[in-house]
């Protein structure tokens, strides 16, 4: 197998970005070193209007389908978000606001809510949106024949009522301290149930479209490559609501460095979770403004914890021991971009609404820091104390996974491990992760997660609750935990929010024994602006980008 100096092949990599970083900021060729723009980005933007917002969305030409029963993307989401809108939503402080719902009641027991909602929304085609709408919305997820990425959301739900024309009764089989914020992702989204029914066979689609009540609709979509949204009149919240950019185009690339390109040559004026090398080189831009915000997201090691030898905590542990993670963040992703993390995938900015229940846990966590020698001690007692072989996949198109895949290579290397490394498409690695056990034939990858809630279950309950390895779930690294999956059930159901937060903690020191992954690094969010936008980015960005807070610079 072919061997790599990975310090120097590092450096290198770092010299080469800083060289394609010292091209013209805006310049009018249309290519950077072997990438070239491509037509349709060029003729995308070739006239800027002023009333439009230029969206780039990098490493995806995949969306051939909008609806709320696969939300559970960026590329996705900055589409759906506009054009679908959801019973709550999260504020800038990440905290879970009616939108949709007038008023709402619960019950002493956490376990009945009673939505009243506003009786004057209407749908972008004209129609009242009424309590059918939101029955109909929310069960599509519940419904298994059509494999809803947020199913598991739904867990706790036993009914779901219209109980009046703009009534719903939500009833709880257990009480469930996350459900408001359910109710802010695309699992809370409401589409037309009369249109649905016009446009079964290809809702979503690009024949079929979707109808929500959103401030923008969709009046154009390239499969693949561009959608463009528009306001409409007759939005039901006009009134309120003061939009600059009252059309919006989302352009889709193949390649995320030509996004890069199309933002210094002033070609769009947004794009969410850039990479860390685009970041890097749109630092040197003038007219572009890199964020890097915290968003609770983390890239690790996923191991199938239901194949041997990963089904070794020793082997698990002996990998983290392992890996150089300090080098991750200072030579390949850089410090701005990202930090070394605890055992846990996430960071404590998913407490910080709760910062006085967490106080000193972080620092009570496993880091699993760099160490040969503990390694090695750990793999001498596993069920393969003379090393094994396996094949890690991960990303491709991704020159910061490549570089970690390489670097974990090397690590490994050094405590007998032989790592075979297998670079995969976007649709190969979404397969893997959720299409279910019997597509999971990976032995380990690198992978990532965002929260889908200001809060540790965001992110833990879907990732190893062990019902969530299904078809649509998120438990990629199959793993199965009895104690953990009853902690997690008893801290949902606690109302007492110091005495859940001791339920909670209770559960995380469990993945903090058991590395189900491999934590690499938090990921902090990077987002690019033109210097023709004014827009604040929050810690719930993946559901709460909404096109109408973007305002034109003054």
């Amino acid at each position: 197998m072919k061997r790599f100096n990975i310090k120097r092949w590092i450096s290198l990599g770092i010299i080469g970005c800083f060289l394609i970083g010292l091209s013209a900021c805006g310049s009018n060729s249309n290519s950077t070193g072997n990438t070239t723009i491509s037509g349709e980005a060029t003729a995308a933007s070739a006239s800027v209007d002023e009333d439009t917002l230029y969206v780039g969305v990098g490493n995806y030409t995949d969306l051939t389908k909008i609806d709320t029963i696969e939300g559970y993307s960026y590329e996705l989401n900055s589409v759906l978000n506009n054009v679908v809108e959801t019973l709550f939503y999260y504020d800038e402080d990440s905290i879970a606001q009616p939108l949709l719902v007038d008023s709402y009641t619960e019950s002493e027991d956490g376990t009945v809510y009673v939505f009243e909602l506003k009786d004057y929304i209407t749908f972008s085609d004209g129609t009242n949106l009424t309590a059918e709408d939101v029955v109909f919305s929310l069960e599509r997820h519940r419904d298994a024949d059509n494999a809803s990425l947020l199913a598991w959301m739904f867990e706790s739900v036993d009914t779901i009522e219209a109980t009046d024309e703009y009534e719903v009764t939500v009833t709880l089989s257990t009480p469930d301290a996350m459900f408001l914020n359910t109710l802010c992702t695309p699992a809370g989204g409401i589409v037309s149930k009369a249109y649905y029914e016009e446009h079964e066979e290809d809702f979503g689609t690009v024949s079929g479209g979707i109808v929500g009540s959103g401030p923008y609709e969709i009046t154009s979509w390239t499969s693949g490559e561009e959608v463009i949204l528009q306001t409409y009149d007759g939005y039901w919240n006009a009134e309120n609501t003061d939009i600059d950019f009252t059309t919006v185009d989302v352009i889709y690339y193949a390649d995320s460095n030509v996004v890069t390109q199309a933002l210094e040559a002033g070609q769009l004026d947004y794009s969410g979770y850039i990479s860390d090398e685009n970041a890097k080189e749109l630092e040197e831009c003038d007219t572009v403004t890199v964020r890097s915000t915290d968003t609770g997201a983390s890239i690790f090691l996923s191991f199938n914890n239901s194949v041997e030898p990963f089904d070794d905590v020793n082997v698990r542990k002996a990998i983290s021991y392992a890996i150089d993670k300090e080098t991750i963040v200072e030579q390949i992703i850089g410090e701005k971009y990202s930090a070394v993390g605890t055992s846990l995938p996430f960071s404590d900015v998913l407490v910080s609404t709760q910062a006085e229940y967490f106080e000193g846990f972080f620092d009570s966590l496993n880091t699993y820091e760099y160490d040969v020698d503990t390694a090695k001690e750990y793999l001498s007692k596993s069920s393969v104390p003379d090393g094994f072989e396996f094949t890690l996949k991960y990303h491709s198109g991704d020159s910061g996974m490549e570089s970690m895949a390489l670097l974990i290579q090397q690590n490994l290397a050094d405590i007998g491990i032989t790592v075979d490394l297998e670079a995969i498409s976007t649709s190969e690695w979404t397969t893997l992760r959720y299409g279910g056990s019997e597509t999971r034939d990976y032995e380990a990858m690198i992978t990532l997660w965002g929260t889908d809630y200001p809060d540790p279950v965001g992110v833990v309950l879907p990732m190893y609750y062990s019902t969530n390895n299904v078809a649509g779930g998120s438990n990629w690294a199959e793993y199965v935990n009895s104690t953990f999956d009853a902690l997690m059930d008893a801290q949902a159901a606690e109302l007492d929010v110091s005495a859940r937060a001791e339920l909670l903690k209770e559960a995380l020191y469990i993945l903090d024994d058991e590395v189900p992954a491999a934590p690499l690094y938090i990921k902090y969010s990077q987002t690019a602006l033109s210097d023709r936008v004014e827009y604040t980015s929050t810690t719930m960005q993946l559901y709460n980008v909404y096109f109408k807070d973007f305002k034109k610079a003054s």
